[in-house]
């Protein structure tokens, strides 16, 4: 992903200052005396893919809403929403992107404030993870790359550990014991939702055949199954 600076000319019209990333909530009385209601939502650490809903009631002056990627310095990546109003309501949605850091921004009159969020993992819901390695064939002794990505809801709990399984005359699968020197770390590893994580792979099977690698992941202790197809050529 290619990263764009933010002309400077930008953040001003937005009321975002460069080098400017302290957090600082709206003042209900400064605020009151130039006329302007506002409704802030609770900020800090929000649930990945909840909508903010920030609602305006200004007698004079145009209310700026802004909400942005931030870095871990609180600094504009890019703006993701914005909109300039009087009286009305401004309701982003925060990506599902899990541990992101975001902005929600007020300008009115001069006055600016700033709220920050990080996103946390989202409620239980439908849980879905697709594996895909790095070539559909090879050898025994080979180390591919295997791709996880989460296309649920939930955040996904994994490790290092997995399983080749070979099919069989009558379709079905049979494991291949690991050796044991590929002992995988016990480490507990998370996969948020629309995210995709790699990690490379041993192709220890020794004979050709038609395998799948097997990997778990938990969600809210729910155990999902995923495998990706490979065969090993002589």
């Amino acid at each position: 992903m290619i990263r764009r600076a933010i002309p400077v000319a930008l953040l001003l019209l937005l009321g975002v200052a460069p080098g400017s990333a302290l957090a600082k909530p709206p003042n209900r009385d400064v605020l009151r005396a130039e006329g302007v209601r506002v409704n802030w939502p609770a900020t800090g650490t929000l649930s990945a893919g909840q909508r903010l809903t920030v609602k305006v009631e200004s007698r004079r002056a145009r209310v700026r809403l802004v909400l942005f990627r931030a870095d871990a310095q609180g600094h504009v990546m890019r703006t993701l929403a914005r909109r300039t109003l009087r009286k009305g309501t401004f309701s982003p949605v925060l990506p599902l992107h899990v541990g992101a850091r975001y902005g929600l921004r007020l300008a009115v009159a001069g006055h600016r404030y700033t709220s920050f969020i990080t996103t946390s993992c989202p409620p239980a819901g439908q849980s879905g993870v697709e594996l895909r390695l790095s070539a559909l064939q090879g050898r025994s002794g080979d180390t591919l790359t295997l791709s996880m990505a989460n296309t649920g809801a939930n955040c996904l709990m994994y490790g290092y550990g997995y399983r080749w399984e070979r099919m069989q005359a009558d379709g079905t699968w049979q494991d291949v014991p690991a050796p044991t020197i590929m002992a995988a770390p016990s480490i507990g590893l998370s996969l948020g939702p629309d995210s995709i994580e790699t990690e490379p792979v041993l192709v220890w099977p020794g004979s050709p055949g038609q395998y799948r690698l097997s990997k778990a992941f938990n969600a809210f202790g729910v155990v999902t199954v995923a495998t990706a197809p490979f065969e090993i050529v002589p």
